[in-house]
């Protein structure tokens, strides 16, 4: 697990464009929401979550 996160140059920018990618994706699959069901709008976000935390945990083992 982490027990230390140690904020770097590179830290800040992955963070930044993280919330980025968050705050557009969300904004975007509100209005597939409203064509899909919402069973395949759950699998969506499902989808999503557990690729940002696979791309999270990627990108913070890899120092």
């Amino acid at each position: 697990m982490l027990s230390v996160l140690v904020i770097n140059e590179k830290t800040i920018v992955f963070l930044y464009s993280l919330f980025a990618f968050i705050s557009i994706n969300f904004s975007f699959y509100n209005k597939l929401s409203t064509i899909f069901n919402d069973l395949t709008y759950n699998c969506l976000l499902k989808y999503i979550q557990q690729n940002l935390s696979f791309i999270f945990f990627i990108s913070l083992n890899d120092r």
